[in-house]
């Protein structure tokens, strides 16, 4: 059983790695890309700093959204299918989840970066700071995402829609095991592997499937297929 576990999660880590990879290179060049035009368009104000409107540095919210959901799409999509190609079960859902997942995605990256930025813009503005204070200050908003913040947020996501393509698989009412990933800590997540769950049903920590929290690298198995 052990041994089938780790094949399990062995060949979902050749699929997710280079995903991963790549997406991470297309994000940042984008985010950089970005911060230029942040920076481009903080040069080209006019008049004092007190009348700088932050959020007027970036495009519109909607479009920076499509356009990060349009990068992130394909690899989401690879990554559903190959959950689903997982299965020996073939149940033809018709679903949208892949899109659903990446619209998720690029909410987590869009968002809360240019909030950030904003902030620490508007921030600066109001501390009465000069242009290169609002620099640093939107400089260091970008650095801390695309070195620290970024690559879990994408790795969890890619991890979360190989699953997603792994239980739509699966024909309802078909017994569930959650398997737990030895390699990453999931404490949280020790109950749900003690017994069988039908699909459609929630395990004990509230999910229909992984993963239960940031970082969560469980995967589930038909019982049948887990046991073989």
């Amino acid at each position: 059983e052990g041994e089938n576990r780790r094949r399990r999660f062995a060949l979902r880590d050749q699929v997710l790695d280079p995903l991963a990879a790549g997406l991470l290179r297309k994000l940042k060049r984008s985010m950089q890309d970005e911060q230029n035009g942040v920076l481009d368009s903080l040069r080209r104000h006019r008049g004092s700093m007190a009348s700088l409107d932050a959020e007027g540095l970036f495009p519109s919210q909607e479009d920076q959204l499509k356009a990060c959901t349009d990068m992130v799409a394909s690899a989401l999509a690879q990554s559903y299918e190959a959950g689903r190609g997982m299965s020996r079960a073939k149940h033809d859902d018709d679903t949208s989840a892949s899109q659903e997942m990446a619209e998720l995605l690029a909410q987590t990256l869009v968002v809360p970066l240019r909030e950030r930025v904003v902030e620490g813009a508007s921030e600066a503005v109001t501390l009465g700071e000069e242009q290169s204070g609002i620099v640093e200050r939107i400089n260091a908003r970008y650095r801390e995402w695309k070195t620290r913040l970024v690559e879990p947020v994408i790795r969890d996501a890619l991890a979360a829609a190989f699953t997603r393509g792994l239980y739509d698989s699966l024909a309802p009412g078909t017994l569930l095991r959650w398997i737990v990933d030895d390699d990453a800590a999931c404490p949280d997540c020790d109950d749900n592997a003690l017994d069988v769950t039908e699909r459609g049903s929630l395990f004990p920590t509230g999910q229909a499937f992984p993963p239960a929290h940031p970082g969560c690298r469980c995967t589930i198995a038909a019982a049948l297929e887990s046991a073989a």
